[in-house]
């Protein structure tokens, strides 16, 4: 099996998605930066800005919505 039908089983049986979205990248990464969920150092890492974002978003569901 490869490792990307692994990876989407594993995160079918979590209950995880990967949802396609269109963002401004630098935007994002300014936004997650001032926010405290990304390092200024990260702001050119497009896999740090998308652990920041998904930390983000397991926070806000988490706490129902409060920043």
């Amino acid at each position: 099996m490869s490792d990307r039908m692994r990876r989407h089983r594993e995160r079918l049986a979590s209950g995880r998605v990967v949802l396609p979205v269109e963002v401004h990248l630098s935007d994002l990464a300014d936004a997650l930066v001032e926010a405290g969920w990304l390092e200024a150092w990260d702001q050119e890492d497009r896999k740090a800005i998308g652990r920041g974002l998904e930390r983000l978003i397991d926070h806000l569901v988490s706490v129902g919505g409060d920043v």
